[in-house]
């Protein structure tokens, strides 16, 4: 069986229904025994599905826990990452610390509408911090912006654009420009460097809003989301990168 984080490929699938047959395994059988492999697998995947429902990021006592779990049932950490990947894969967690419904940015990015997506993730994130459409984010509000909404909106991003878009996608190219997350302006030549790598500026020049691609297929990888970062918290961008190395994004 490869280790696919319980799941059988193809080629296993074939081996194993070729193995049943040359040595005669009765189909009820083969079954039982196939369900006693993936059992471990199970009931790690079912634990872990049960513990994001409750709360997400996990805490380090609840991450303890599943380690814990992972090694009693003998799956290695590399089984257990697949696991998790693919339950936050499957399913939609929708956490907010604030009572904030993210049901509609998670359907605007599902359909493809990355600008109305973009716009919901600055009117969520605005009421979130107990504020509402039109004001202003503080550096504070951004330094403190709750952890479970900010991974909610961030797996989303990440989900629905297949890696393309999210505030952790920005947050690397960030570092890999040479930028701190210590919350602080990181310079001219990293800043410049940043938005000419994310499509925000071009030829010297900031862009427009209107001149964004918007699409994960067309656009620069980090392009979006950008409302949150210019229109609700001017240059804001850097402070709330720090705050996403704090939450763990």
């Amino acid at each position: 069986m490869s280790e696919e984080g319980g799941t059988l490929d193809d080629s296993s699938r074939i081996f194993l229904d070729g193995l049943r047959d040359s040595l005669a395994i009765p189909a009820q059988v083969a079954q039982s025994l196939e369900q006693s492999l993936l059992a471990p697998y199970l009931v790690y995947e079912q634990t872990f599905q049960r513990m994001a429902t409750q709360a997400l990021p996990l805490d380090e006592k609840t991450r303890t826990r599943l380690k814990r779990l992972g090694q009693s049932q003998g799956l290695s950490d590399a089984a257990t990452d697949l696991i998790q990947q693919r339950v936050l894969q499957t399913q939609d967690f929708l956490h907010s610390a604030k009572g904030v419904n993210y049901g509609p940015l998670r359907d605007l990015l599902k359909a493809g509408d990355w600008r109305g997506a973009d716009e919901e993730t600055y009117t969520t994130m605005i009421r979130a911090v107990g504020k509402s459409h039109g004001d202003y984010f503080t550096t504070n509000e951004l330094l403190t912006f709750p952890c479970a909404d900010l991974h909610t909106v961030d797996r989303l991003w990440v989900k629905y654009s297949q890696g393309k878009f999210g505030f952790s996608v920005q947050k690397q190219i960030y570092v890999d420009c040479g930028a701190k997350l210590d919350g602080k302006y990181p310079g001219d030549q990293i800043w410049y460097e940043f938005c000419d790598r994310v499509g925000w500026r071009k030829d010297g020049d900031y862009l427009s809003y209107s001149s964004l691609q918007a699409n994960p297929f067309l656009s620069p990888t980090g392009e979006l989301p950008v409302r949150v970062g210019f229109r609700g918290a001017g240059r804001g961008v850097w402070v709330l990168f720090s705050r996403t190395e704090t939450c763990k994004l």
